[in-house]
């Protein structure tokens, strides 16, 4: 079962965050090339982060991408 979002529509960070749900890479890519500072932003519900969604909906190659720009592999979420 995947992970889901709660965030506001119609942002960066929501886009972030669907691209990290569904895999796609290639906007991800491009989201983090105009802030890098995305990766680190959480959800208001469940402070997830990007990574959390991608590996929740088992996209690897997400993972690797956002692990490859320095997102930490041990930040928290709500269920710790």
């Amino acid at each position: 079962m995947g992970h889901g979002l709660s965030c506001s529509r119609d942002t960066d960070e929501h886009h972030l965050f669907r691209a990290a749900q569904v895999g796609d890479i290639h906007a991800l890519g491009d989201l983090l090339a105009a802030d890098t500072t995305l990766a680190r932003r959480a959800t208001i519900y469940g402070h997830f982060i990007a990574l959390h969604i991608a590996a929740g909906n088992g996209h690897l190659q997400v993972v690797s991408m956002l692990l490859d720009r320095g997102v930490m592999p041990d930040v928290l979420n709500r269920k710790r």
